[in-house]
């Protein structure tokens, strides 16, 4: 292999490297995001659920 494509692969590598890093930080916090609004999720149910129950009793 000639030197440019040594470096060249290198750049490749480095950069690719660098993507998979940002990309795991991305998944991370999708993660997070995901977990929020299941939890939001779960709270809104519960009150529609008490609000239901509320009017039944009326």
């Amino acid at each position: 292999m000639s030197d440019i494509t040594i470096h060249n692969f290198q750049y490749f590598l480095k950069e690719l490297e660098n993507n998979l890093r940002k990309m795991d930080s991305l998944r991370e916090q999708e993660s997070m995001e995901l977990e929020r609004i299941h939890v939001l999720h779960n709270v809104m149910s519960k009150m529609c659920q008490n609000w239901s129950q509320q009017l039944e009793h009326r």
